[in-house]
């Protein structure tokens, strides 16, 4: 009986989730000519990371032994304006946004991986040219590398339902055509 090594369900596990995103992804086409062996399961998780998103840009700190991944997609852009436009229309507070708050723990649950040496960030910047982002930081001691491409598929499906979620209520509000009340004027205080 042969022993099957982790690095070939790594990679399984890798090209299911690709599979599973989108059974006509580009990277399956380049995965079919490749060598499947311990070696490359990095490269394979590597080039499955940019079935999910638009845009994902990699940066490596040599110093810090520090890879970066910054994520960009209208999708991400696109939820964190409907939230804004959502608690201008109802006066709330961004804490009081039941969609940014179910959004964020969805994000900390899809990009939750089994290893101690990462970390995660999501910028919600709408007002400035650089946009909203996902940020992850893999630091020198990180081994988790095939279980991103999973975290990315997850946090993408978050995205694409509480967009969808946050619209449709967006489209039930212009049908109220609620009108708000005026904000009463502050009153100046007097000197004694």
């Amino acid at each position: 009986m042969h022993e099957i090594n982790d690095w070939l369900w790594e990679t399984v596990y890798i090209l299911k989730t690709v599979y599973d995103h989108d059974p006509k992804a580009a990277a399956l086409r380049l995965f079919k000519d490749m060598k499947i062996d311990g070696d490359n399961v990095y490269e394979i998780a590597e080039m499955a990371i940019d079935q999910f998103f638009a845009d994902v840009r990699r940066y490596y700190n040599e110093e810090k032994e520090l890879s970066a991944y910054v994520v960009f997609d209208p999708i991400i852009t696109g939820f964190w304006k409907s939230c804004d436009e959502y608690e201008e229309r109802l006066r709330l507070k961004p804490e009081e946004n039941k969609y940014r708050k179910g959004m964020e723990n969805a994000l900390s649950s899809a990009l939750y991986i089994p290893d101690y040496s990462y970390d995660t960030r999501c910028y919600m910047d709408t007002k400035h040219e650089g946009g909203c982002r996902l940020v992850m930081l893999c630091y020198c001691e990180f081994c988790g590398y095939h279980w991103i491409p999973e975290a990315l598929s997850e946090a993408y499906d978050a995205f694409v339902h509480y967009t969808a979620l946050i619209r449709d209520d967006l489209a039930k509000l212009e049908k109220l055509d609620i009108i708000a009340l005026p904000e009463l004027p502050q009153r100046e205080k007097k000197a004694a």
